[in-house]
């Protein structure tokens, strides 16, 4: 890879629970403001004009342009009954995948009010660096309907036994000028630095996911000023273990040059399957 430019800022990593690290977590709760992290300054490189150097199964990423549809994002259910059908399209697109489901979204904004408060807040950027997933975790979140979203997959059962991965869209419903989102770069993290962690869902759902332990050889990539247009393909889980990405680490970013209104943006998870692919 050639030389690129980069932008400085403090990312927040897993700490052993000796030292008050997060054993577990509650979703949308103002706890996760609460929660003490290894705070380490950190070199964000921009992959704009690099786009084509990314892939799921290296890196664990990739950027790519996709036009946003005539839609209205606040229409909740435009979005799960047209939007997702889009993002099914491009989720087998990428991946060359047989079937695509997508499961459920979450739209964020910068959220500027009182934390302190043990109460639930609108869903904000995520601040520290995970993965929405451990590799039992995905099991865990997608083996049962209610926690799929409600989501019906008929042939769930014969499906699973198969290659299968879940994957996020990303995409900014506005143009980004702050609290950008930062992708790590798999091949630069062993798996031995994941943290498993347990997180309480608002429906009760639990699950483990993954917290990443700071180590300076780790390599993070973010695309400058994102528009609409643009999106952010992130491998979430991949049942495969023939070395593969498996799991992208990932968070949203605070540099000295933010400026602008709030980080408005959307996060799609979707089912990929590979119906004629062994699971491992």
């Amino acid at each position: 890879m050639t030389q690129t430019s980069t932008v400085p800022t403090k990312l927040n990593f897993s700490l052993p629970p000796s030292e008050g690290g997060c054993v577990k977590l509650s979703n949308n709760n103002s706890s996760t403001f609460k929660i003490k992290w290894d705070n380490r300054p950190v070199e964000i490189q921009d992959a704009r004009s690099r786009e084509h150097e990314f892939s799921l199964d290296k890196q664990g990423f990739e950027f790519h342009n996709a036009p946003i549809p005539s839609l209205d994002f606040e229409d909740e259910e435009a979005v799960r009954s047209s939007y997702y059908k889009d993002v099914e399209r491009l989720a087998l697109k990428l991946t060359g995948g047989d079937r695509a489901h997508a499961v459920g979204h979450v739209k964020r904004t910068t959220y500027t009010g009182d934390v302190t408060a043990d109460k639930a807040i609108a869903p904000a950027p995520a601040t520290m660096v995970h993965v929405d997933y451990s590799y039992d975790g995905a099991w865990e979140r997608f083996d049962k309907q209610e926690n799929r979203g409600g989501v019906e997959i008929p042939d769930w059962d014969t499906l699973k036994k198969a290659h299968w991965a879940a994957l996020s869209i990303w995409r900014p419903l506005r143009t980004i000028t702050r609290d950008a989102l930062a992708c790590g770069d798999k091949s630069t993290v062993p798996d031995d630095q994941l943290r498993e962690i347990r997180i309480t869902h608002q429906n009760g759902a639990e699950h483990g996911m993954f917290h990443l332990a700071y180590e300076p050889k780790q390599t993070f990539w973010y695309k400058s000023r994102m528009e609409p247009d643009d999106v952010i393909a992130i491998k979430l889980f991949d049942s495969k273990l023939d070395g593969r990405a498996r799991g992208t680490p990932h968070t949203g970013f605070q540099t000295e040059q933010d400026e602008g209104p709030p980080r408005y943006s959307i996060e799609t998870r979707v089912l990929v399957f590979w119906e004629n692919e062994s699971l491992e």
